[in-house]
């Protein structure tokens, strides 16, 4: 991930404050510069317990870089993670468990949907999708006469990475 991606994911509660110094040298090797990023690099784990935190701000504030707000942050950290799939760089099962399990899970988007699940952010068939690869993922029965379920699986995969690139045009779009 480029380093506005690791801020989004560091501000929507998804990159823990030992991890700010692998943001802050993804930084410095995407060529920002500015005495507390370097600062941040040099942080070991515990020091970034305690003073991770005002060193990212300082070095956000050097580079006058705009944090994104919490809703914002998760959409970015999202959109990274679909564009990790759809490239291919990334197990996709994995991916799907990373959204689900954390990218989805710090926002509360239930609160803004009107009549389905993630609609508030369009995001409702691919939820859809994943919720459908996680069943057949845990179904101890075939699904389908004549196909197994990896079958089917692999099927889905298809149809999600296909939503995954319409719903990245639309967000960008809408959001």
């Amino acid at each position: 991930m480029n380093l506005k991606q690791q801020i989004a994911k560091y501000i929507s509660n998804n990159l823990p404050s030992e991890e700010l110094p692998e943001l802050a040298m993804q930084g410095i090797k995407e060529n920002f510069d500015s005495p507390s990023l370097h600062i941040l690099a040099g942080l070991n784990k515990q020091d970034c317990m305690y003073e991770g935190y005002d060193y990212f701000r300082y070095a956000m504030s050097e580079l006058k870089i705009a944090l994104p707000d919490s809703r914002q942050a998760t959409l970015e950290y999202l959109l990274a993670v679909v564009d990790e799939i759809i490239d291919g760089n990334v197990d996709i099962l994995k991916a799907i468990k990373e959204i689900t399990g954390q990218v989805l899970y710090n926002y509360h988007f239930s609160d803004e949907n009107k009549y389905y699940c993630y609609d508030s952010i369009h995001f409702e068939k691919a939820y859809g999708l994943i919720d459908t690869i996680d069943e057949l993922t845990t179904a101890d029965y075939p699904w389908r006469p004549g196909k197994t379920n990896k079958e089917l699986i692999e099927e889905v995969i298809i149809e999600l990475v296909n939503e995954f690139k319409k719903w990245k045009l639309l967000i960008k779009v809408n959001v």
